[in-house]
């Protein structure tokens, strides 16, 4: 019997609301099974390709001194752009750039698409908050797309990267004082560094990573990723939906835990079908056979076209048919079996898959 969980359990008895008592004794439980985890996954699959231009963005960001660093919330996906982003900044020496002052006036924002018409109101009106008292404001490589919430504050504080032409063009379109750029999504800047990394983990991420190699573990070679969300347009039946695995805080610990997750899950197939963006981006830098889907929005095809369209292993897929993928030839790429590895430096003793 654990002593420390006896104790919250009684202690939380006397907090009124179920909802908040069960909340806060959720926090508590995390922090007390908290502990450091060093993880080396084998990294052989890892194949980037991506030659993308910092410079413009390295000059936007080291103009503005110290920066507020607001992370795009979400899902896994999120996380991939996360985790490249904290790299990114590593790399270049910015994390030293980086303050939690509420009064700092430079606010860099997230990688991603949340800035769709009305879809993510709960992670846009927070950021737009900000957006009214700061100086400058960076909305790193993005989506937008019919986003007025958005587009009708942009004025001359904003700097705004866009990670595929159909963004670019529609915000250079509207002619707002706002600088817009055309860049890549920041998880095509990730690298190796990733497979080995430290993070502090806790009992609910042994719990995440051992529920999705239950949901996985009789697939086959070959995976299919669909979302089941508002962004869905596709009517085909999902293995799994793997960026909806859980909703994480994204912090710089759950970044690099569901980044290793995600990239762990992919690298046990040999083919990925699917319509979320950042889990074909997870199985491109793996190496693997990948098609595309497009969303509701497009989002899929324009990031295609911008970035992936001369991968001879990279497939758009205008039609739905999922028969002919599930036919293909299995890849005969050895497995590096780093879920097992993920699943076991969590646990701290050996897990049979």
């Amino acid at each position: 019997m654990n002593i420390r969980k006896v104790l919250i359990n009684i202690l939380c008895s006397f907090i009124p609301g179920k909802q908040r008592r069960r909340r806060i004794r959720n926090v508590l439980l995390i922090r007390i099974s908290q502990r450091l985890v060093h993880i080396e996954l084998c990294d052989k699959n890892f194949v980037n390709k991506f030659e993308v231009d910092d410079q413009r963005l390295l000059s936007v960001l080291k103009s503005l001194g110290s920066f507020r660093y607001i992370p795009n919330p979400g899902n896994l996906g999120d996380c991939l752009i996360g985790a490249a982003t904290f790299q990114f900044f590593k790399r270049h020496h910015l994390l030293s750039s980086i303050t939690n002052e509420n009064n700092c006036e430079n606010i860099v924002y997230g990688g991603g698409g949340a800035w769709v018409g009305a879809l993510y109101p709960e992670a846009c009106l927070p950021a737009l908050f900000l957006f009214e008292k700061a100086k400058k404001i960076v909305i790193l490589p993005s989506s937008v797309f019919d986003c007025s919430m958005l587009t009708d504050v942009l004025d001359s504080r904003f700097i705004v990267f866009c990670r595929e032409r159909k963004t670019y063009q529609y915000l250079k379109g509207l002619n707002t004082e706002a600088k817009i750029y055309i860049d890549s999504d920041m998880a095509l800047r990730m690298d190796e560094s990733i497979f080995d990394v430290t993070f502090l983990s806790n009992d609910f991420y042994l719990k995440r990573a051992l529920a999705v190699r239950d949901k996985i573990k009789d697939i086959g070679n070959i995976a299919c990723f669909f979302r089941e969300d508002v962004e869905k347009c596709n009517n085909v039946q999902t293995d799994y939906d793997l960026s909806a695995a859980f909703s994480p805080n994204m912090n710089v610990d759950e970044c690099k835990f569901a980044t290793a997750l995600m990239l762990s899950v992919v690298d046990q197939f040999d083919v990925i079908a699917t319509d979320r963006l950042h889990v074909g981006i997870a199985a491109i830098l793996m190496g693997k056979e990948v098609y595309l889907f497009d969303n509701s929005y497009g989002k899929i095809s324009s990031v295609y076209e911008h970035s992936f369209s001369k991968m001879s292993n990279v497939h758009l897929c205008r039609d739905v048919d999922l028969l002919k993928i599930k036919q293909l030839k299995r890849n005969e790429k050895e497995s590096t079996n780093n879920l097992l590895r993920l699943i076991n430096a969590l646990a701290g003793a050996d897990v049979n898959l």
